[in-house]
């Protein structure tokens, strides 16, 4: 095989072997002799060394730095090429930064631009349930509301085995504000692995819970998984809307309940008390706030469509008329039933 060969071959994994793009974006990522031996993977070292006439030693140092560079995965069969864009994209723009050619954030953004958002799109229109969901952000809950776990950050923290944080990787490539980078919490076995390959670094519950609360402030939605049959939380990712691969699509085609479950809260406004000052405005990701005439004040004043507010509270935060608040509006059942009972 030709080194062009080869690395058409790897992007067939994708189902995207005509993009040229991506095709770079492999060339700029891996020597032809490294993406010949990806090509080989899943295999046994042994295996690896004979076919490629190396030794053993010298294969299992390269998987682990390629796997370092987001370039393999673990998997049941053993360690392998992310076989999608969705996993090689998220595996490569999450490792260590300086393990990053400085070019690829670019090219990833072309091949989202181009076409991949609209595939995401359609991929988490197709399923039966959202796949992920909003919970509320922990300073805007109501004191007197007692949360269940699977929305309740400090549970969800201070319950985990493991914690890791790691750069969000949509926010790498996108880069279309000025959001921290490094807040995708990891826990359990997705910490392990970030740890494992020095993509993200440990951190204390202490740490990890300011870090929580900042991103909230920062006007970051929490959001986590939302599959029943999933029985531990591994993490919660802090997105805004111009930049996260799932909402930002889903807002391009006007249907986010398809990919997202609202949280059980939504938020309400008194209109008396706001002061037209629409900071709210410039904080919700979900265009589920207006300002509008309102009879006997000259200031326009928040009005939320409740069909658009997914609950997230981030508007609450910064509300300095406490005007907005979080109410609970869904029952426990909102929650897929093994979320909301396995850790308690």
């Amino acid at each position: 095989m030709t080194a062009q060969e080869v690395y058409i071959a790897l992007a067939k994994k994708s189902g995207h072997a005509d993009s040229e793009v991506l095709l770079d974006i492999l060339a700029k990522s891996m020597t032809p002799e490294e993406a010949a031996l990806l090509l080989e993977l899943p295999a046994a070292n042994e295996t690896l060394a004979a076919k490629l006439n190396l030794d053993e030693e010298t294969v299992e140092k390269k998987i682990d730095e390629l796997m370092r560079r987001g370039l393999v995965v673990p998997s049941r069969r053993g360690a392998r090429f992310p076989n999608n864009l969705a996993f090689l994209h998220e595996a490569m723009l999450s490792s260590a930064p300086e393990l990053i050619p400085p070019e690829l954030p670019a090219l990833w953004k072309e091949v989202y631009r181009s076409y991949w958002w609209k595939e995401i799109a359609d991929a988490l229109s197709g399923l039966e349930i959202p796949t992920l969901r909003v919970i509320p952000a922990q300073g805007a809950v109501p004191p007197d509301v007692q949360l269940l776990p699977w929305e309740d950050i400090r549970f969800i923290v201070q319950d985990a085995k493991s914690r890791a944080v790691r750069n969000c990787a949509c926010r790498v490539m996108l880069r279309e504000c000025e959001s921290p980078l490094n807040n995708c919490m990891q826990f359990n076995r997705r910490a392990d692995y970030a740890l494992s390959r020095g993509s993200g670094r440990e951190i204390s519950v202490e740490e990890m819970l300011a870090l929580c609360l900042a991103s909230e402030e920062e006007g970051l939605v929490p959001i986590v998984g939302n599959i029943a049959l999933m029985d531990r939380m591994d993490y919660i990712c802090y997105c805004c809307s111009c930049c996260c691969t799932g909402l930002e699509p889903l807002k391009k085609i006007g249907n986010l309940t398809v990919g997202y479950a609202k949280s059980r809260f939504a938020a309400e406004v008194n209109q008396e008390a706001c002061q037209g000052c629409q900071t709210c405005l410039e904080r919700c990701h979900f265009n589920a706030i207006e300002m509008e005439k309102v009879a006997g004040s000259k200031k326009r004043k928040a009005t939320i469509d409740a069909d658009k507010c997914f609950g997230c509270g981030v508007c609450v935060l910064t509300c300095e008329s406490k005007a907005l608040t979080l109410k609970l509006v869904r029952p426990p059942e909102h929650i897929p039933s093994l979320n909301a009972t396995a850790m308690r």
